[in-house]
């Protein structure tokens, strides 16, 4: 018992500075922490156990405390940062919610003030149409009316010029048929007249060949005339393509002239059939026999005769 109240004292000193240094720690919290503190403790007058049972455990305690109490702080002081953010960011929203509000305001007073003019304006515009409109119809109406008193002036003229144009045509009709009437007597004389000439020469020729026949060829390499002739008639033949209509006795003449070497050089229709396809094709028949050669064998005498004195006879074929 003696011994317990002998550590009653020191105990009791021990816990009023640890208390007091506490107290201490809970004012001045707010400073930095790297300032250094510097606390006044009262002088007491102890005497100090050097083996106190319960300092190093309470040391302990002060310094878990400490440390609790500082996350603690930083907590709230994080708390209170992002506190103020928010507040700022929220000030900072309304500002612009309400500038935007006055924006879409003033945008929706300055459209409906251009709607209000739009419409004074569309409803000007809209009499001013209507004015116009009025008098164009005034002016079309005049303006029809006097293409119609036109239109039908000018179609009194054209029924009057196109009965004189008419009547011109007539008479104009019936001295071109007189004209050609006598043209074509002309035509069918001077045919005639050809036809004759060309019979006479023809009688004439057969005259001449009748008695050349009699007479022996020179002993030569050339060909035979007539072999020569019969082979420029075959050849024209097998490259004549008849034109629809063609009759057997629609008959054509034709002189046919070729060059030394065997080339045709030209084709000449001497009496026509009357059908002008039909000679024609007797034409591009003669073009599309190709070369001769024969003809390069005749000699200088029977070449003239083939240019000069023979002349073709064609005849379309019996059906």
């Amino acid at each position: 018992m003696e011994e317990l109240k002998s550590f009653k004292k020191p105990l009791l000193i021990s816990l009023a500075v640890h208390l007091a240094f506490v107290l201490f720690l809970l004012v001045d919290w707010g400073f930095e922490h790297d300032q250094t503190k510097v606390v006044e403790v009262p002088h007491v007058k102890a005497s100090l156990v050097s083996e106190d049972p319960f300092k190093q455990q309470k040391q302990k305690d002060l310094a878990e405390k400490r440390k609790k109490w500082e996350a603690e702080r930083k907590r709230q002081a994080e708390l209170e940062r992002k506190r103020v953010a928010a507040e700022k960011k929220r000030i900072a929203d309304k500002k612009q919610k309400d500038a935007e509000k006055k924006r879409k305001l003033a945008e929706q007073k300055r459209k409906e003030a251009a709607k209000r003019k739009a419409a004074e304006e569309k409803k000007k515009q809209e009499a001013l149409a209507l004015k116009k409109k009025e008098e164009a119809r005034k002016k079309k109406e005049a303006e029809q009316k006097r293409l119609a008193e036109e239109k039908k002036k000018a179609e009194q003229l054209k029924a009057k010029q196109e009965a004189e144009r008419l009547a011109k045509a007539e008479l104009e009709k019936q001295e071109a048929e007189l004209a050609r009437q006598e043209e074509e007597r002309k035509r069918k004389a001077q045919e005639q007249k050809e036809l004759e000439a060309l019979e006479k020469e023809l009688a004439e020729l057969e005259k001449q060949d009748s008695k050349k026949q009699s007479d022996k060829n020179q002993k030569s390499n050339n060909k035979p005339l007539d072999q020569v002739v019969a082979i420029v008639q075959e050849s024209v033949i097998a490259n004549w393509t008849l034109p629809p209509g063609a009759e057997p006795n629609q008959v054509i003449l034709a002189w046919l002239y070729f060059l030394p070497d065997g080339d045709l050089r030209d084709v000449k229709v001497v009496k026509s059939s009357g059908n002008t396809a039909l000679d024609r094709s007797v034409e591009k028949a003669a073009w599309s026999m190709g070369n001769i050669p024969e003809i390069r064998d005749l000699s200088s005498d029977d070449f003239k005769k083939l240019n000069k004195g023979y002349v073709f006879t064609f005849v379309p074929p019996s059906k």
